[in-house]
């Protein structure tokens, strides 16, 4: 799917206020450590960890990552627990139990297929 897509990253028991940006690349696509492209940042409470949206992850650690190196932090769908929770942001101060991603996808539109008429 291509467009705009919009992404929303939460960790209830840690940090009060979600993450939430646009981009183009789709995160779970593409190359280990490609870059995030059309990177918009709509509210980000917590730029640290050099956040620049979700890409592949790039440590091994975890499918996604929001850390433009080879950090792990903002981690989804992480393979080891780090210190008995998932890695979030830094400012979290600790690991966090639990993670939420709500995505947004692009709108799809269809084109009509164009019509021929015989002339009579």
């Amino acid at each position: 799917v291509n467009g705009v897509w919009t992404f929303k990253l939460k960790w209830p028991r840690n940090c009060p206020q979600a993450q939430i940006w646009k981009q183009t690349s789709n995160p779970a696509m593409g190359e280990v450590n490609a870059a995030v492209t059309g990177y918009q940042g709509v509210d980000i409470p917590y730029p640290d960890a050099q956040w620049g949206g979700l890409n592949r992850g790039t440590s091994g650690q975890a499918l996604l990552d929001g850390s433009v190196s080879t950090w792990w932090f903002f981690a989804i769908g992480t393979k080891y627990f780090y210190f008995g929770g998932y890695l979030g942001p830094v400012e979290g101060g600790k690991p966090t139990e639990r993670v939420e991603l709500y995505v947004k996808l692009p709108k799809v539109t269809t084109t009509p297929e164009p019509t021929t008429t015989t002339p009579a």
